[in-house]
C-alpha cells in the first residue's frame, strides 16, 4: 500500500515545479532575446551597409557633378578659342587689313584651321551625348585596313614632319588584302583620335602605327568570326603617371586639367574611341610605364575573313 505524500513533500514538489517552470519561461526568454538581439545585429549591420552605400553614392554623385562642371569649363573654353581665331582672322580681312592676296590666303587658312578645330570639339560632344544616351548607331560591313592605314598616312605625316617627329606603320604580311567587320568612319575616328594623342603629346621621338593579326574564333553579333587584329599606337611622349591611368576612359574624367588646357581638346577622344570599339566588338588597352615614359594605346577589331599568311623567309 502507497504511503501518502507528506504536505511538506506536496510543497517541496510544487515548488520546484514552479521552479522548473520558471527556468523553462527564462530559457525561453533568453532564447527570443537572443533570437531578437541577432536579429537586431543583422539589421544594424544592414544598415550600416545602406549608409556606407549612400554615402559612397553621394560621393559618387558629387564627384561626377564637379567633373561635369570642369569638364564643362574646359569645354567652353576650348570652343570660344578657335572661334574667337576664326572671328579674328575674318575681320581683318573684311577690314582691309591685309591687302596682300599671300596674307589674306595665310588669315583664311588660318581660319579654315580653326573652323575645323571647332568641328572637331563640336563632333566630340555630340559623339559622347549620343552615347551616353544610348543613341550611338553603327552600321557594320567589310573594312579595309589597308585603307584605314593609308588615310591615318595622309593625315598625320604632315603633322608630324611638322614637329620633326618619326611616323611609323607596319601592316601584317599578307598574299591578299586585310578586311575587318566594323564601321570604316568610326574606326578611322578611333585610329585619327589615337595618333592625334599620340602626336599632340610627343615633343620628340615619334610614333609607331602596327597592326598584327590574331587567328582565334571570335563571337559577336550572333556569327563567329576567324579572329581579330590588333592595332597599336605607340609613342615616345609625355606618358601618364599609373596612378593617373584608372580615370583615362571615364567620360567627363579628364586625367590632369592643367595638361588638358596646355594641349587642348576635350580629353574625350579616349572615352569615345573606348565606346566606339567596344560597340564594335572589341576591347581598348592603355599602357605606360610613367611620365616621361612614352605610352602604348591598343585596340581589337574583328577579322572579316581569314587572310592568306605570308610565311618568313618567303
Amino acid at each position: 500500500m502507497r504511503t501518502p505524500w507528506h504536505p511538506l513533500e506536496i510543497e517541496l514538489i510544487n515548488e520546484l515545479t514552479d521552479q522548473v517552470g520558471t527556468a523553462i519561461a527564462h530559457a525561453k526568454l533568453f532564447g527570443e532575446s537572443q533570437t531578437l538581439a541577432e536579429e537586431l545585429r543583422h539589421a544594424n549591420e544592414k544598415l550600416l551597409l545602406k549608409n556606407d552605400e549612400l554615402e559612397e553614392a553621394r560621393q559618387q554623385a558629387e564627384e561626377a557633378s564637379r567633373l561635369k562642371s570642369e569638364f564643362l569649363a574646359n569645354t567652353s573654353h576650348e570652343l570660344r578659342t578657335p572661334l574667337n581665331g576664326m572671328i579674328g582672322f575674318l575681320k581683318l580681312v573684311l577690314d582691309g587689313m591685309a591687302d596682300d592676296p599671300e596674307e589674306q590666303q595665310e588669315f583664311l587658312r588660318e581660319s579654315h584651321k580653326s573652323a575645323l578645330h571647332l568641328l572637331n570639339l563640336i563632333n566630340d560632344v555630340l559623339d559622347i551625348a549620343k552615347i551616353e544616351a544610348g543613341k550611338m548607331e553603327i552600321d557594320f560591313s567589310d573594312v579595309s585596313l589597308c585603307d584605314l592605314f593609308q588615310h591615318v598616312d595622309n593625315f598625320a605625316r604632315p603633322q608630324t614632319e611638322q614637329k620633326h617627329l618619326y611616323l611609323n606603320l607596319s601592316m601584317p604580311q599578307t598574299h591578299d588584302e586585310v578586311k575587318l567587320y566594323g564601321n570604316y568612319q568610326r574606326l578611322l575616328q578611333v585610329l585619327l583620335n589615337l595618333v592625334g594623342n599620340a602626336i599632340k603629346f610627343t615633343p620628340t621621338g615619334g610614333i609607331t602605327v602596327s597592326a598584327e593579326i590574331k587567328l582565334q574564333p571570335v563571337e559577336f553579333d550572333q556569327q563567329t568570326w576567324p579572329g581579330f587584329v590588333k592595332i597599336s599606337v605607340a609613342d615616345t611622349g609625355i606618358g601618364v603617371s599609373l596612378e593617373k591611368q584608372d580615370r583615362l576612359f571615364q567620360t567627363f574624367s579628364q586625367v590632369d586639367g592643367e595638361r588638358t588646357r596646355q594641349y587642348g581638346g576635350t580629353g574625350l577622344g579616349l572615352a569615345i574611341s573606348q565606346r566606339l570599339v567596344e560597340a564594335m566588338g572589341g576591347q581598348v588597352q592603355f599602357i605606360s610605364m610613367g611620365e616621361s615614359l612614352g605610352a602604348t594605346v591598343t585596340f581589337t577589331t574583328l577579322l572579316y575573313q581569314e587572310p592568306v599568311m605570308i610565311a618568313d623567309g618567303s
